[in-house]
C-alpha cells in the first residue's frame, strides 16, 4: 500500500507520504469518514474535474439533470481539461430534451478527448438523442 497506519482513539489514519502514488479509499464501516488532502509541496492545490464530476454523476443518477446542468455551467471555466465536464453537460442536456445543446457539447467533448465517443455509444443518458443522425455522426 505504501502508507503508514496511525491508530487513534476514534479509528485509524493512513498517511501516504509519496505524492506520486495513486491512492484510493473505500469506507467499509458505517460512520466512516474519508478525508483526502493533497498538493505538490510549495504549490497551491488545484482542484481537478473529478471533484465536480462526482457530484454531477450523483445528480444525473438521481434523476436531477437540471441541477447537474446548473452545477456544470457554474464549474466549467474552473478547469483546464473540460472534456469530461462537457460530456456530462451533454448528458444532462440530453436528459432534459435539449438535443441541439447536448449534441454541441458532446461534439466538443469528443474533440477534446476522442475516447469519450466509445463511452457515449452505450451511455443511457443519451437515449433521447441516440436516433438522431447527428449523434451517429459524432461517434464515427
Amino acid at each position: 500500500m505504501g502508507g503508514e497506519e496511525i491508530d487513534g482513539p476514534e479509528g485509524s489514519i493512513v498517511l501516504v507520504r509519496d505524492a506520486e502514488l495513486s491512492r484510493g479509499a473505500v469506507a467499509r464501516e458505517p460512520g466512516t469518514t474519508i478525508l483526502t488532502v493533497g498538493a505538490k509541496p510549495g504549490e497551491a492545490f488545484t482542484p481537478i474535474p473529478w471533484e465536480t464530476s462526482r457530484d454531477v454523476v450523483a445528480l444525473l443518477d438521481g434523476g436531477r439533470p437540471a441541477e447537474a446542468k446548473s452545477l456544470l455551467l457554474e464549474a466549467l471555466e474552473r478547469y483546464e481539461d473540460r472534456s469530461v465536464m462537457l460530456y456530462n453537460l451533454a448528458c444532462a442536456e440530453a436528459m432534459l430534451g435539449e438535443s441541439d445543446e447536448a449534441l454541441a457539447h458532446l461534439e466538443q467533448a469528443i474533440a477534446a478527448r476522442p475516447s469519450l465517443a466509445e463511452d457515449a455509444r452505450e451511455d443511457a443518458d443519451f437515449a433521447s438523442i441516440r436516433d438522431d443522425p447527428r449523434f451517429a455522426e459524432l461517434l464515427r
